[in-house]
């Protein structure tokens, strides 16, 4: 009896550590193929829209705005996805006849930014979505 206990922990055992390397295995093919996004890095998308947005979105909306988390202003990724770029336009120019009202997602109001066109507002959503 004590044999076949002692051949069925090690068949159990044997098993077990072939599913986590094949596991493993499959892991690091995943990893291998798809990016792992570091330091608020939101895509590879090289479009010059998207390069000219980061740039943007660095010089003049990250003091109050993450991609992904809230800080003094709403999270900014997929915000295109919740409003038109015609109301962020808008908001972001303190015009706040567009679907974004003056209390915003959070109650507050966006500083006005007169130095950017409408282009370099959706540069910037090219870089958040």
């Amino acid at each position: 009896m004590k044999v076949a206990f002692s051949i069925f922990i090690l068949i159990t055992i044997a098993g077990m550590a072939l599913l986590v390397f094949i596991n493993i295995e499959e892991q690091e093919k995943t990893y291998a193929s798809q990016p792992i996004f570091i330091c608020g890095t939101p895509s590879l998308d090289s479009s010059e829209e998207a390069k000219k947005g980061r740039s943007l979105f660095n010089a003049n909306c990250a003091a109050c705005h993450k991609l992904d988390a809230q800080s003094t202003g709403p999270l900014l990724r997929s915000i295109n996805e919740r409003y038109s770029a015609e109301d962020i336009i808008k908001f972001m120019k303190n015009d706040f006849s567009g679907e974004i009202k003056y209390s915003g997602e959070r109650g507050y109001k966006c500083n006005p930014f007169p130095n950017l066109t409408d282009a370099d507002i959706k540069n910037i959503l090219s870089y958040t979505h």
